[in-house]
């Protein structure tokens, strides 16, 4: 039997297809609930209206220095209502943001400032001294406060359509250089309609934000919330790195919701988290363990496993884990998603794609809503990974070819075995290792180098 796995709309549900961007589906919300509590950060609060007019004048402010649809603004600033402030505003004002972690290595920023060639810089003043050199204009969102708050406070009609980009975010590469995946509007917009619906959010919710923007997952922290009229509790870097801290705030902050990789739900278990039956777990980032999964199923209201490369924006398979002694399955696709096991021994690159039968192992490729346009500046590897869909009678169809290793079970759910080249996670983050080797065989008296990934009980 061939396998083509399809998320069936018209038996499961239906999502509302228009052409709309993110910003727009927060600006709906922010007419149902513009009282209410949007996002909370230490002793700080905005209401849902507090946040749309503080972003609207951010990007009154960026148009007038040119932002527009698919211009690039690099936001650096740290964990705090104006880094999200920013990044609505930013979408608002039209452009796709780059998120630039202040923790970062020099290097590694200095690279993504570079290959981006970034026009405008929102960071703030801390953060200027520790910015390697750059060419972009610097708004600094604190000391430059006075000046956006002259700025209008009405939603803009900046004409984004879901083909345009909403942010360029920049993973490892093999080649030892980060690549920049540019994902559009309409990718996110499928992609919460589905998160919404399941695993499910609502306006009673109150989501446990801990994971920095410059990794992907934190897309669903920040905006679900926020077209859901649900609340965001936002988690600084050094309390989302304590497990104690969080376990408290956890508690102190009644959070219903919280998203997180293995590698964060196992610091809670060490520090001796009991956990909320009334919490509903998310983990992905990295392969989900059953002993991992027992022990949190038994502390927490319902548990799902998530699975998906950031070229497929965020996640593109989710599966509610039960109790069980088997491997925990990455489940089936999400919303106007296609997964397909594609037998991996191809003899040549130009061989039509052959599907495996259930029960054997096959590369995932993904199409569907949620692909990204490509790489930033990396036209031949966007050729390589982005392929044509033969499967799909769409024109332009594409689908991406992520290099991971799975098998159909007998009950059609999905489960992730492993990886065709040398890429690991690690913390949640995807590594390249040739990247490591890479910058290793630089330094000097190295010729050549070998990396591997090694656990460290």
């Amino acid at each position: 039997m061939r396998l083509a796995l399809e998320q069936d709309l018209e038996e499961r549900f239906m999502l509302v297809q228009s052409a709309t961007a993110i910003h727009h589906l927060i600006e709906r919300q922010v007419s149902q609930t513009p009282n209410e509590v949007a996002v909370i950060f230490q002793d700080r609060s905005l209401t849902y209206r507090e946040l749309n007019q503080k972003a609207n004048q951010v990007a009154h402010y960026l148009v007038q220095m040119g932002v527009k649809p698919d211009v690039l603004v690099g936001v650096c600033i740290e964990r705090s209502l104006e880094m999200i402030i920013a990044l609505l505003g930013v979408l608002k004002a039209g452009g796709a943001y780059v998120p630039l972690d202040p923790s970062y290595p020099s290097d590694r920023l200095a690279f993504m400032l570079e290959d981006s060639e970034l026009p405008i810089l929102l960071t703030e003043q801390q953060q200027l001294a520790n910015l390697p050199a750059h060419s972009a204009r610097v708004v600094e969102i604190d000391t430059h406060w006075n000046l956006i708050a002259q700025q209008s406070q009405e939603n803009l009609n900046s004409c984004v359509t879901v083909e345009n980009l909403a942010y360029t975010i920049y993973t490892s590469g093999s080649t030892g250089k980060p690549k920049g995946v540019q994902i559009l509007h309409g990718a996110v917009v499928n992609f919460l309609h589905s998160m919404q619906h399941e695993p499910g959010l609502t306006a009673q919710d109150t989501l446990l934000a801990v994971t920095t923007i410059s990794f992907d997952i934190a897309v669903l922290e920040l905006y679900l919330p926020l077209i859901t009229g649900a609340r965001i509790v936002l988690v600084s870097r050094d309390v989302a790195a304590d497990g104690s801290r969080l376990s408290k705030l956890m508690a102190a902050s009644s959070a219903t919701f919280m998203q997180a990789t293995p590698a964060t739900w196992q610091l809670l278990l060490a520090v001796g988290w009991r956990g909320d039956r009334t919490l509903k777990i998310l983990c992905g980032g990295e392969a989900m363990t059953r002993n991992l999964a027992n022990q949190l199923l038994n502390r927490c209201a319902s548990l799902w496993n998530m699975y998906g490369p950031t070229e497929t924006t965020v996640w593109s398979a989710v599966h509610q884990v039960e109790p069980d002694n088997e491997s925990v399955p990455i489940g089936h696709p999400i919303a106007n998603t296609q997964i397909y096991l594609i037998d991996p021994q191809l003899k040549r690159k130009d061989d039509p794609l052959q599907l495996v039968p259930i029960g054997q192992p096959g590369e995932v490729y993904i199409g569907g809503d949620g692909l990204a346009r490509g790489y930033l500046n990396r036209a031949e590897m966007t050729q390589e990974r982005f392929i044509s869909d033969p499967f799909s009678d769409k024109p332009n169809a594409r689908l991406y070819r992520t290099g991971d290793l799975a098998r159909c079970l007998p009950d059609g759910t999905i489960q992730f075995i492993g990886r065709v080249d040398h890429q690991v996670k690690i913390r949640g983050y995807r590594i390249e290792l040739g990247d490591i080797e890479a910058a290793l065989s630089q330094c000097p008296g190295v010729k050549e180098a070998a990396v591997v990934a090694r656990e460290d009980g």
